[in-house]
């Protein structure tokens, strides 16, 4: 998964590298995580988010291609619905801290 944050991953994809159907998959998975696999996706694309925002002088649009959000805007409430501040925000009190 952390391989491939750059694009979308299905559960169809991930279940088929362990030979199992997205059902049971999607179970076993949530068993040992706690989260859905695709849940679990998201929160590692906006982890690297966090670390981008903080050590590079990427924009936000460069970060959600990177992460391979489409739209930027659909990245920016992503990423706001998980961290409770936008995005630009983050960068900007994480630039304010050091």
């Amino acid at each position: 998964m952390k391989d491939n944050l750059n694009r979308p991953i299905s559960v169809s994809e991930l279940s088929s590298y362990g030979g199992f159907s997205e059902s049971h998959f999607s179970l076993l998975f949530k068993k040992k995580t706690g989260q859905s696999p695709l849940n679990f996706v998201t929160y590692l694309k906006i982890q690297k988010a966090c670390h981008l925002l903080e050590f590079s002088d990427l924009r936000v649009g460069d970060i959600a291609a990177q992460l391979g959000f489409e739209d930027s805007f659909y990245f920016s409430r992503v990423f706001t619905r998980v961290m409770e501040i936008s995005p630009a925000k983050f960068k900007k009190m994480r630039l304010a801290v050091s």
